[in-house]
């Protein structure tokens, strides 16, 4: 479990303590890309609907 610190942190979805002694995150890459991308079309979309709206 991640605990209450990384719990609720949206593209992590677990960790690891290295040989070392150091704790890794495990990262969720594809659910961190669609977040991207859902990002980009969200900010896409708005700065047309403001263009439309100042035209």
């Amino acid at each position: 479990a991640l605990g209450n610190l990384f719990g609720n942190l949206k593209g992590v979805i677990g960790s690891t303590i290295l040989v070392s002694g150091d704790v890794a995150l495990i990262l969720d890459v594809p659910a961190l890309i669609q977040r991207a991308v859902n990002r980009e079309s969200q900010l896409l979309a708005y700065s047309q609907a403001k263009q439309v709206a100042q035209a």
